[in-house]
C-alpha cells in the first residue's frame, strides 16, 4: 500500500511543476531591438537637434539584435507590415 501511495505522490509532482511553470508563461518581459552601440561624447549629445543623424557601425540590411531583458535571444531583420515596423526572426541564439 505504501508503494502505491508513493507512486501516486510522484505522479502529482510533474503536474504541480507544470502548473507552476504554466503560471509564469503569461508574464510579460521587456523585448527590444538594438540597432547598434557607439560611444558618443556629451558635447555631441548636447549639440543634437531635430534632423541630425547619428551613424552606427552596423551596415544597412545587417541582422539586428533582438533582446529579451538583457539577453540576446534572436537576430532579425526589419520588415514593414501595413504601416508598422516589425522584426522577422532570422536566427535563434539559444
Amino acid at each position: 500500500m505504501e508503494h502505491a501511495n508513493e507512486k501516486a505522490a510522484m505522479e502529482t509532482i510533474p503536474d504541480q511543476m507544470t502548473d507552476r511553470i504554466t503560471a509564469f508563461l503569461d508574464l510579460e518581459v521587456p523585448m527590444k531591438v538594438q540597432i547598434g552601440e557607439i560611444g558618443i561624447s556629451l558635447e555631441r549629445i548636447s549639440s543634437l537637434k531635430e534632423g541630425d543623424t547619428i551613424e552606427f557601425e552596423k551596415a544597412a540590411g545587417e541582422p539586428l539584435d533582438v533582446m529579451v531583458g538583457t539577453v540576446r535571444l534572436f537576430t532579425g531583420e526589419i520588415v514593414v507590415i501595413e504601416d508598422r515596423l516589425a522584426i522577422r526572426i532570422t536566427d535563434i541564439e539559444l
